[in-house]
């Protein structure tokens, strides 16, 4: 399968990219797949140029911005889907209500998945909604920042960290603020690949805060039978009701009376071989190479299922690594 890495340069005139660029190309090559690597910016008519002198089969999407718009990259997956070219990830409809923490939250309550109480603090007021998670709580923006996630929240135990709290988010990350409660407890990733029967590795507990294996503190989880599958099927749910495509990351916590949190779901995780999510594939028996070669055969799968109008049903086996 022919396909090209998709990844996003500083400047128009800018040579160097992100390490996990290179990273996954060798692991598809090294699959078996011819691989080239397109790095742009801002500029349209360079991306669509690139893409019709290489004339990939796929596009493994490693874009987390383009040009100065926040939503830049949703516009550059909608002009891959009216080229008609298959990528890895989701849509752009996916991808902005994944964004939105306060979507997502109603995504899970849909779905009966537990998570951390919430409340949004629009913009345009610097005041306390009616209702307020507890003290001590996590303050953030609104839109999740990739690849931050929870190292963008800050936790506040007093009313005047809240309101100051508040006032940094509205004004220095011109967002609305999400206040949520803070669970206290055990931090799990639990990495999950596949579409129409995707498949959790077994969970690694974090031990370096929000950064977790990123900063190298993370481990194969030490649990019982039964927490280790409330943590399974909880982050199962979690991908299922927020639509994430082809693979991600749900990290949870496990409050000391066995009860798993979802706390963030990252449908665009890191991909570098000592990640969170290689680290859990391997712990899976998936090897870095295999792992990035089966999230693209699963990119094309899909691609062509919704081709052929079967998006939604279930095959009749079910998918493997």
């Amino acid at each position: 399968m022919r396909i090209t890495v998709l990844t996003y340069l500083e400047r128009e005139d800018d040579k160097a990219r992100a390490p996990v660029v290179d990273q996954v190309a060798r692991a598809l090559k090294g699959q078996g797949h011819p691989v080239s690597i397109l790095g742009v910016h801002g500029d349209v008519g360079k991306l669509r140029t690139g893409l019709t002198r290489r004339q990939p089969q796929l596009v493994f999407n490693l874009l987390e911005a383009f040009g100065t718009s926040r939503r830049g990259a949703l516009g550059v997956l909608g002009f891959l889907d009216l080229l008609g070219l298959p990528y890895t990830g989701g849509g752009p409809g996916e991808r902005y209500l994944q964004a939105d923490q306060g979507v997502c939250a109603r995504l899970l309550d849909a779905e009966d998945v537990r998570h951390p109480a919430a409340a949004v603090v629009p913009r345009e007021s610097d005041s306390e909604p009616a209702v307020l998670p507890p003290l001590p709580a996590q303050v953030g923006p609104l839109h999740r920042v990739a690849p931050l996630g929870l190292a963008s929240r800050g936790v506040v135990r007093s009313k005047v960290e809240l309101q100051e709290r508040i006032q940094f988010v509205h004004r220095s990350l011109g967002d609305a603020a999400l206040v949520e409660e803070l669970i206290e407890g055990r931090t799990f990733a639990v990495g999950v690949l596949g579409n129409f029967r995707p498949t959790p590795f077994p969970p690694l507990e974090l031990d370096a805060g929000p950064a977790g294996c990123e900063a190298g503190g993370c481990r194969v989880a030490e649990l019982g039978e039964e927490e280790r599958e409330l943590l399974s099927q909880a982050a199962l749910r979690a991908y299922r009701a927020l639509h994430v495509r082809d693979f991600g990351t749900v990290l949870l916590r496990l409050t000391p009376d066995d009860e798993a949190y979802v706390v963030e779901v990252r449908p665009d995780c890191p991909l570098e071989p000592d990640g969170t999510y290689a680290r859990a594939a391997a712990a899976a028996d998936l090897s870095y190479a295999a792992l990035v070669s089966r999230i693209a055969e699963l990119a094309m799968e899909r691609h062509r299922a919704r081709d052929l109008g079967m998006i939604g049903r279930r095959p009749a086996a079910p998918a493997v690594y």
